[in-house]
């Protein structure tokens, strides 16, 4: 993101900045699951990451939560998954949304 913004940034400082989004990622995907658990729910939505971002006084993730779980499959060749492509009619999707009050 520093690049595509004109700014150079030497391997030190992106180490560090690395270390810090991990840190930061890994307190709001544990403080998601803590709301997650006081719902008593098995599975983490987007509503409970945002909310936990919102705990941390940090702006919400804009984008839609879906009901449906993603199918992960994962590669022959190393511990690597990834959700299964599927088609999407973009005309429908468009006049069936919502678009969400709040995002910039």
């Amino acid at each position: 993101m520093a690049e595509s913004a004109g700014v150079e940034l030497s391997d030190d400082v992106a180490a560090l900045l690395a270390e810090d989004v991990c840190y930061r990622l890994r307190e709001a995907t544990q403080n998601s699951s803590q709301f997650l658990k006081h719902t008593r729910r098995r599975r983490l939505t987007v509503e409970d990451f945002n909310r936990a971002l919102r705990w941390s006084n940090v702006e919400a993730v804009c984008g839609f939560g879906s009901q449906d779980s993603l199918p992960f499959r994962a590669l022959r060749e190393g511990d690597l998954f990834f959700p299964e492509d599927r088609e999407v009619n973009l005309v429908e999707l468009a006049l069936a949304t919502n678009i969400p009050k709040g995002c910039a």
